[in-house]
C-alpha cells in the first residue's frame, strides 16, 4: 500500500489564511463599514471642495478607502465561514 504525504501549505494561501485569522469577522465587518464611511466622506469632500489640492486628496483617499472596505468586507466572510 502507497503511502500518501500531505503537501506544506502554500505561502500565499498560508498568509492569507493569517490574515483572515488575525481579528474576528466582526472585527473585519467593522473595519469595512468604517472604511466605508470613511471614504463616502472623502468623496464628499472631493465632491463640495473648491481647491485642486482638496479634490485630489480626497477622491484618492476615497477611492483608498472604498477598495479597502470591499477587500476587508470579503476577508469578514471568509473568517466567518472559518469559524463555522
Amino acid at each position: 500500500m502507497d503511502r500518501i504525504d500531505e503537501i506544506p501549505e502554500i505561502i500565499v494561501k498560508r498568509s492569507l489564511r493569517n490574515l483572515v485569522e488575525f481579528f474576528r469577522p466582526n472585527t473585519w465587518a467593522i473595519i469595512s463599514l468604517s472604511s466605508f464611511l470613511a471614504g463616502l466622506i472623502c468623496f464628499l469632500i472631493y465632491f463640495l471642495s473648491m481647491k485642486m489640492v482638496l479634490k485630489r486628496l480626497g477622491f484618492y483617499t476615497g477611492l483608498f478607502a472604498i477598495l479597502l472596505a470591499i477587500s476587508t468586507f470579503f476577508i469578514a466572510g471568509s473568517a466567518k465561514k472559518l469559524m463555522v
